[in-house]
């Protein structure tokens, strides 16, 4: 009872101050636990803090960790709810519904064909707005897309409602196009959204189709064997089966190497493609094209002729293709065969001013000896140096204008036994210069022909024509020229410093750089140089065509044109670029000429033949005698 008295005395005396409030923050929430008896008195723990006032905060902690717990338990809760119906709309809901498409395993192409989309409901709920999406393949006609395209068509089908334990179908009628074999995959997109959610759901399906006849056919009338060289007049027909008509074909042909394309009633399209248009395709009707032209190739060589049918657009040049044939005749083995070879090729391009060196192949393919055989082999001579030709045992024939074998010059003419071969040798040189008088005079082209007879023909071939000719063309490559020169005086710009040069002293100079061209037209002609050292660029440039630039770190200049006509340097003026230097001479170079520009080269693509060319000049120093007003007193460095 003494700690009572006292606190009363200390609540009734005068002196007497009120505790400060709390805030309430810090006011406990409850008591502390039931099991934990209350201390008796305010007692103080062992850190100074009154006993009771901790075990009620203790307490308060406690019991807001377990509201914290109780929030904690009821968001997952709700959270595992929300997880397992959308579960439940997007699997089970979708599981619920079906979708099929399904169609012929085989079509024929252009003919209708049937595909069936069905959806069936086993859920409990109505579906609403259902729709297929069909992507079919290119290829496919629509009603809504009547003709083909080269894009992939697409059709939307809409369905009814479906209810629950409902079911929808819907049949499609389209008509697909290819060759035959060829697959096309049909996919279809369902969407619905079920009445008891706002999202939609999707559900996918195909359907694979194979195209296993085409009632189209395309052919060649062509005979089986042709000779080399030989005019031939071909045909090519379509008949159609089909039950409705198709519009908008073409038939496109691609000829082989060695086919020389002359005419074709009716003509092709405009262009180098070789398309035809063709009228509607329809059961009964058929299109016909006459073809003319001249077949050249090695003996027993197949040239195969490829036949396309079906949609085309010139634009992108793209086919959408219905049908294709081809057909391959050979060419025949003649009874006596010759075939000439320039630099042991049959085809290619050869420069002018080249040494050629030619063989001839000679065989008897027939079953019995030939006798007094002979062999010519012809060329334009414009082209050639005449005194150049050199024939191993035969002769030039002036009349003939070739070169000619006989019995008498080469003893193996005299007899060729059955299946007997061997070859010849000759050689010439290409004149330097092509006969170029006009600006049409180009893209030359060198035509060679080996002809071989016999005078004796075998018994049993009598009155048989055993002549037989080989006939082969080579390109003429153009030229490609530069040249370069240095002035003082003959200059656009005014240049400055002593002449003759002096040592220490600058002087400037002017540069011409030219090219020239042959018989062709020449791309990418780029002509490239360097500074020597004590040389300076002094940024003063003119051209008249292409662009000039210069590199410092390299000292490189460098001269590019697209385009370079043919007989440039010719008909044409040479294309020229006129540059600045500066000259500082040193000491050992006194009583010299300096360079002004070395490692002068060019190159270009020949368009005509494809061919690579390049050229050199020699450097450029301050030797000025192509400046006529320089004379020699001052081309050398003086002290």
């Amino acid at each position: 009872m003494a700690r009572l008295d006292k606190l009363r005395e200390a609540i009734y005396q005068r002196k007497f101050e009120e505790p400060t409030r709390p805030p309430e923050d810090d006011l406990p929430l409850g008591l502390p636990d039931r099991g934990k008896p209350l201390p008796l008195s305010w007692g103080k723990n062992g850190n100074g803090t009154p006993a009771l006032a901790a075990d009620i905060s203790s307490a308060s902690k406690k019991r807001r960790r377990r509201r914290i717990a109780v929030a904690a338990f009821i968001i997952s809760t709700l959270l595992l709810a929300g997880g397992a119906y959308l579960g439940y709309t997007l699997f089970l809901l979708a599981s619920d519904v079906s979708f099929s498409l399904a169609g012929p395993g085989e079509v024929i192409a252009g003919e209708p064909a049937v595909f069936k989309i069905a959806v069936v409901n086993r859920g409990r709920v109505l579906l609403q707005n259902p729709s297929v999406t069909l992507n079919f393949s290119v290829g496919t006609i629509t009603d809504e897309n009547p003709r083909i395209g080269l894009n992939p068509p697409r059709m939307k089908v809409m369905l009814d409602d479906i209810p629950a334990g409902g079911r929808a179908e819907k049949e499609v009628r389209v008509r697909i196009l290819g060759v035959e074999g060829q697959s096309h995959t049909v996919t279809g997109l369902l969407v619905y959204q079920p009445e008891n959610i706002a999202s939609q759901l999707t559900r996918q399906a195909d359907v694979t189709v194979r195209i296993a006849r085409v009632p189209i056919a395309i052919n060649m009338e062509v005979p089986e064997r042709l000779s080399s060289g030989q005019d031939v007049t071909l045909s090519v027909g379509v008949d159609s089966e089909l039950t409705l008509p198709l519009a908008d074909m073409s038939l496109g042909i691609e000829f082989p190497s060695g086919f020389d394309f002359k005419s074709a009633d009716p003509k092709p399209l405009a262009g180098d493609d070789y398309i035809w248009p063709l009228r509607d395709l329809e059961t009964g009707r058929s299109e016909k094209i006459t073809l003319r032209g001249k077949i050249s190739g090695e003996p027993e060589e197949a040239k195969t002729f490829r036949l396309r049918l079906g949609s085309y657009e010139p634009s992108s040049k793209r086919w959408v293709l219905v049908a294709e044939s081809q057909t391959s005749p050979i060419i025949s083995s003649p009874f006596l065969l010759a075939q000439a070879t320039l630099n042991g090729a049959r085809s290619g391009s050869i420069a002018p001013g080249a040494q050629v060196k030619g063989t001839i192949y000679f065989r008897n393919n027939l079953p019995a000896k030939v006798q007094n055989v002979t062999i010519t082999f012809s060329f334009p001579e414009q082209l050639v140096d005449l005194r150049s030709i050199r024939a191993e045992r035969g002769f030039y024939d002036v009349p003939k204008k070739a070169i000619t074998w006989t019995p008498t010059s080469e003893s193996r003419m005299k007899e060729i036994p059955s299946g007997g071969d061997g070859t010849l040798g000759f050689s010439f040189t290409m004149k330097s210069s092509l006969p170029i008088s006009v600006f049409s005079d180009k893209n030359f082209t060198f035509p060679v022909t080996a002809t071989i007879d016999s005078a004796s023909p075998p018994a049993e071939y009598q009155g048989v024509s055993l002549r037989s000719q080989d006939t082969t063309q080579y390109k003429i490559a153009s030229t490609l020229g530069v040249l370069a020169r240095s002035a003082y005086y003959d200059s656009p710009f005014p240049n400055q410093g002593p002449l003759p040069p002096k040592v220490r002293a600058k002087t400037t100079y002017t540069l011409y750089l030219q090219v020239t061209s042959g018989a062709n037209d020449i791309r990418d002609v780029e002509v490239r140089a360097a500074l020597p050292g004590g040389v300076a660029w002094e940024n003063r440039v003119a051209t008249d065509l292409g662009v000039v630039t210069f590199n410092p770190a390299t000292e490189e200049i460098s001269w590019k044109i697209r385009d370079l006509p043919a007989a440039t340097g010719i008909l044409r003026a040479p294309l020229a670029a006129v540059i600045q230097v500066g000259l500082i001479p040193a000491e050992n170079q006194t009583g010299s000429a300096p360079k002004l520009l070395q490692g002068i080269s060019a190159t270009g693509r020949d368009v005509f033949t494809d061919f690579n060319l390049s050229a050199t000049a020699d450097d450029i120093t301050t030797d000025l005698r192509t400046d006529i007003r320089s004379v020699g007193a001052e081309w050398k460095v003086v002290p």
